[in-house]
């Protein structure tokens, strides 16, 4: 259940936006909120963009996708006023900042739309994922491990109490790790285990000290959500109404190995897959997988909220637009 900030004495909420601009989506959130926390959701959205089409390779955001950017952010920024949004707040994560044109593609937003976008750090977007996972009360005294899988970072926070005691952020999404390791579908032996050689090299260090024990892990993202989708189709529903999912490793490890032997084709004809997920949720299965088997996680919830729950929160820090 959400908190009601408009309780007898509270100031009235406001209704907020926030546009996020991922890697592979553009995700837009608009609901209540005040100084007792999150009211009514009025608004998700997801949208594709794939802002990191290609960036792995060519080090810049590609033109195609500059283009489709300023469209969708066009048609995000419109259905946050249809819904009577106050303020409206942009940020952006890996695409945007790792890529050697970010800026520009920023500049064209803010010329095109009149919208600010911010560009987040590793850091500032693990933090963002962990206050919008705690904004669930079932999370928010809880020690817990997060692990929030984009389309071209990860990010993972430890916490409990509702504070965070470690975070760290990786280059794995599962768009640079489609592109770079899973060119086939169905998946080659060789292709999957070379992808899993390369995250247990690559996030040793990152990850040294950080573990499952003693923790409810809890897993964000595309890949999560479309997973929990798959198995239950009222999954966004129910989460929507306050509602989580619960894996143990091992069933997630049985549909991801499913995936796995399908080709891209039989992927696309599922329609509890979104469009945007079909060529990338591969990658990100195993990705999940393992990673969580790495941290010795047997067991994980996934949640719906993540980065644009905890920004919208903290939308008095970020920039936004009448």
């Amino acid at each position: 259940m959400v908190n009601d900030p408009a309780r007898p004495g509270a100031p009235a909420p406001e209704r907020r936006a926030i546009i996020d601009l991922g890697s592979n989506t553009a995700k837009l959130l608009v609901a209540d909120a005040g100084p007792g926390g999150l009211g009514a959701v009025r608004l998700e959205l997801s949208v594709p963009c794939r802002l990191g089409w290609r960036l792995g390779e060519t080090g810049e955001i590609a033109g195609p996708s500059i283009d489709r950017a300023l469209e969708v952010v066009g048609e995000l920024l419109e259905a946050a006023r249809d819904e009577g949004a106050s303020r409206i707040a942009a940020v952006a994560t890996s695409a945007l900042r790792s890529a050697r044109n970010g800026h520009d593609v920023v500049r064209a937003i803010r010329e095109r739309h009149g919208l600010g976008v911010e560009v987040l750090t590793g850091e500032e977007e693990a933090e963002g994922v962990f206050r919008g996972v705690v904004s669930d009360p079932f999370f928010r005294d809880r020690r817990i491990l997060v692990m929030d899988l984009g389309g071209g970072s990860a990010e993972w926070i430890e916490g409990e109490g509702g504070e965070i005691s470690r975070r760290v952020s990786a280059e794995v999404g599962c768009v640079r790790m489609t592109e770079r390791f899973l060119p086939d579908h169905p998946v080659k032996p060789e292709q999957r285990a070379a992808l899993e050689e390369f995250l247990a090299g690559a996030l040793r260090s990152p990850l040294a000290g950080f573990a499952a024990r003693g923790r409810a892990a809890v897993v964000t993202g595309g890949t999560a959500c479309a997973l929990a989708a798959l198995r239950d189709p009222e999954f966004l529903e129910k989460a929507r109404a306050g509602g989580r999912e619960l894996f143990s490793l091992g069933e997630a490890a049985a549909m991801v190995a499913g995936l796995t032997g399908k080709s891209l084709e039989e992927i696309e004809a599922n329609p509890l897959v979104p469009p945007q997920r079909a060529d990338v949720i591969v990658a990100g299965g195993i990705t999940l997988v393992a990673v969580l088997g790495m941290l010795g996680a047997a067991e994980f919830y996934v949640s719906t909220r993540n980065l644009r729950y905890g920004r919208l929160l903290s939308m008095g820090a970020a920039r936004c637009a009448p």
